[in-house]
């Protein structure tokens, strides 16, 4: 009875793990197959049918009939990879289109590895087929857009540009080289300094200056010679680029030959000096006299015309007409004078609109622009008769606001904002979702500053979008407070890195069987000059915004390395260091020629995945690096698996080769049986695909044991040990081998 106990449970937790493995297939569009080379019939998996498009009653696995659902064109390439696989008896892979009842077909990616036997010969090739179609899909429609984006800069009548964080030109549209004569190519890949030389007039100083503060500028004018000796004006505008972390990643811009509204404007002059001429003449004849006075009247009128359009040009926006940032400096001197004369507050809500990046990415330029205009007549619609309303750039916007009253009225106009700006925004046909954020920022009293009040607001704007989005937020003295300790902290970093203050401290891994050590992970601290040893949380988030974080993680790598020497000199086994790798870290294209001289043996070293979510849509180059890196002997873990970051597909993409179990999922599995059965299952999972599964969090002797008798092949936590600095680490493990807990069976 009580084998055929052990019987049943060992085939239901057989059925179990199918189900499982047929549920990854079907989540990752993937079936496999395999093809005996003295057979007719390959074998397919469940989910294969479907990707065929095939009744699996009905049809036939025979050769031929696999080869018929393919499309005729695409046969020829696949039986090519098929002789040279059978010929070579190394691995393959091939794309191809599947034809479906209903006419259309499936694009499906095809990888094969050949199984040979003791002598050498060939006995069958094991495959994966994976439905790719979505992927093409969106390939397509990508190209698409691209190609949309291209199209209406060459239809333009001006032209676009682009700079990388160097301020290196890496686009500029054709329209240019009408322009000047001269091919885009001669300005691809230099700065502005470069391109003009040292001979700079002091406006050209001062742009090139605002260049390197990342700043945005509109309708800067200035001179250049053409290819064919002539002279052209030209007006640019410019706005920096930040990603996410707030990182600059160069310029975006625009450019438009004015050298028309120059010549007019010296002709202008040229006639007022004719005037003047005349009018010391006006003794020669009075029909002279007459005939210059009516000339000069004539222009004058002209002059003043064109000087008043002048003006206009210089104090508002040209795409929205409303103020410009000229316009609000003047207006902000202005009203900041009465109050301080008069009394009442001042205050700056800066504006912010969100989701506006994504609208000119998918809807393109045109539908950015008429957004701005509309966001602009929304502004002037919802703020009170007597504010002022600018725009300072981009997607910017700024309202200046003065008064007696209660200052709550400017939550007010913050919330009629947010709310008008929540709606959508119909272009061509296409609804457009965006919102805004808002900064307010106050001053009152005799002694305030209004250039800093606008600085204010852009703080507070600053923690309106870091909470959240479409939301408003005040400047206060405890926010300003928080920034300068943030930056206090991003220059620690910077100098920490160059003093090389940031160190590994290794937390211990156990045989969940056999309790003995099997290895160690590397964990960064921070050796702050001031502040004493600090752990990630006190610098991690800002080092992620400032694009550093891959920096630390090479320091903390070289620094592990050098450590497992020291060790094996002294005559320790460390079996196994593994260290924290973030997603910036696998986009470096440089990462695999950087690890090319690490001095360890193979598979020593593994890395963890800190941003395992991003596997989800993984980048070709981090697929790349991943694959790289297990050839190259280096083991892949996924970290904090089952806390919401990764997910199936992450495993069935990334294959690891272990995955640990977040600590929130092991603090409770003692007492919460749901949270065990979870733990159970992630277990299984890591089981039916062959990875280790290493649990966190480790804090009693019992937790262990029920990890252990779970499945789990590894522990770690602080009821092994703290994480230790390198010198602690060999007398860890000899006190660990005398003193660890018996590896026995006590649940």
């Amino acid at each position: 009875m009580a084998l055929r106990k052990k019987k049943m449970s060992a085939e239901a937790g057989t059925n179990r793990r199918l189900r499982q493995y047929e549920l990854a297939e079907r989540l990752g569009q993937f079936g496999h197959w395999y093809w005996p080379v003295d057979a007719e019939i390959l074998i397919w998996s469940p989910e294969l049918y479907r990707i065929h498009d095939v009744d699996p009653e009905q049809f036939e696995t025979t050769v031929t009939n696999v080869f018929s659902t393919i499309v005729p064109v695409d046969r020829r390439n696949v039986r090519k990879s098929l002789v040279r696989a059978f010929r070579s008896k190394q691995d393959f892979g091939f794309e191809a289109r599947i034809g479906l009842t209903n006419g259309g077909h499936r694009n499906v990616r095809t990888m094969g590895a050949c199984e040979i036997d003791g002598s050498g010969k060939l006995r069958g090739i094991f495959g994966v087929t994976q439905d790719i179609s979505n992927w093409r899909t969106a390939e397509d429609a990508l190209a698409a857009a691209r190609q949309r984006q291209i199209d209406f800069a060459e239809m333009s009548s001006d032209w676009l540009w682009e700079m990388g964080p160097d301020l290196c030109y890496t686009y500029i549209s054709p329209q240019l080289e009408v322009v000047t004569g001269a091919p885009v190519n001669f300005y691809m890949g230099k700065t502005r300094r470069e391109i003009i030389g040292e001979d700079l007039s002091l406006e050209m100083e001062m742009h090139l200056a605002w260049l390197d503060q990342h700043k945005p500028f509109r309708d800067f004018r200035f001179w250049s010679n053409t290819a064919n000796g002539g002279r052209i004006y030209a007006s640019i505008s410019g706005k920096p680029v930040f990603d996410d972390a707030g990182t600059f990643m160069g310029y975006r811009g625009s450019g438009r030959d004015i050298t028309k509204e120059e010549e007019s404007h010296e002709a202008l002059l040229k006639a007022n000096r004719l005037m003047k001429a005349a009018n010391k003449e006006k003794s020669d004849a009075m029909a002279s006299l007459k005939e210059a006075n009516a000339i000069m009247e004539e222009k004058a009128e002209e002059l003043m015309r064109v000087q008043e359009k002048i003006r206009h040009t210089a104090l508002h926006d040209p795409l929205t007409g409303i103020a410009n940032r000229r316009f609000l400096d003047d207006r902000l001197d202005e009203w900041s004078a009465r109050c301080k004369r008069s009394g009442g507050w001042l205050a700056a809500l800066h504006i912010d609109l969100d989701r506006f990046k994504q609208i000119n990415d998918t809807a393109g330029h045109a539908a950015g622009d008429a957004l701005l205009v509309h966001v602009a007549r929304t502004l002037e619609g919802t703020v009170r008769r007597e504010d002022f309303v600018s725009r300072i750039g981009g997607d910017e916007f700024v309202v200046l606001c003065t008064g007696n009253e209660d200052q709550r009225v400017l939550s007010r106009i913050a919330e009629r904002i947010i709310e008008r700006t929540s709606e959508p925004f119909s272009f061509e046909g296409r609804e457009c979702w965006y919102g805004a954020s808002v900064g307010i920022a106050i001053a009152e009293g005799q002694d305030f500053d209004a250039r800093e009040l606008l600085v204010n607001a852009d703080i507070a704007l600053y923690r309106s979008k870091g909470n959240g989005r479409g939301r408003f937020e005040y400047f206060s003295e405890s926010l300003q407070a928080e920034i300068v300790q943030a930056k206090r902290t991003a220059d620690g970093i910077r100098a920490g890195l160059q003093r090389d203050e940031f160190v590994p401290f290794f937390q211990p891994q156990i045989d969940a069987a056999t309790f003995e050590v099997i290895g160690f992970e590397a964990l960064a601290r921070w050796r702050h000059p001031t502040d004493g040893l600090l752990p990630p949380n006190d610098f991690l988030k800002i080092a992620e915004e400032m694009n550093t974080v891959a920096a630390i993680d090479r320091q903390i790598l070289q620094k592990t390395v050098e450590c497992y020497h020291k060790w094996t000199a002294k005559g320790l086994c460390i079996p196994r260091l593994s260290v924290n790798v973030s997603a910036k870290r696998l986009l470096e294209q440089d990462l695999i020629a950087s690890l090319t001289d690490i001095d360890l043996p193979r598979d020593v070293l593994a890395f963890e995945l800190l941003e395992s979510i991003f596997l989800d849509n993984a980048e070709e180059q981090i697929a790349w690096n991943i694959d790289t890196l297990k050839e190259m002997g280096i083991d892949v873990e996924l970290d904090d698996f089952g806390s919401g970051h990764a997910s199936i597909i992450s495993l069935v993409k990334l294959a690891p080769d272990a995955i640990k179990i977040d600590r929130e999922l092991v603090a409770t599995v003692l007492t919460d049986q749901a949270r065990r059965n979870l733990v159970q299952s992630i277990v299984d999972i890591g089981k039916s695909l062959d990875v280790r599964v290493i649990a966190e969090g480790i804090e009693c002797l019992d937790q262990a044991y029920v990890l252990r008798e779970m499945g789990c092949d590894g522990l770690q936590g602080y009821f092994i040990s703290m994480p230790l600095p390198a010198e602690d680490v060999p007398e860890f493990i000899r006190s660990w081998a005398v003193s660890a807990p018996k590896a026995v069976d006590n649940v």
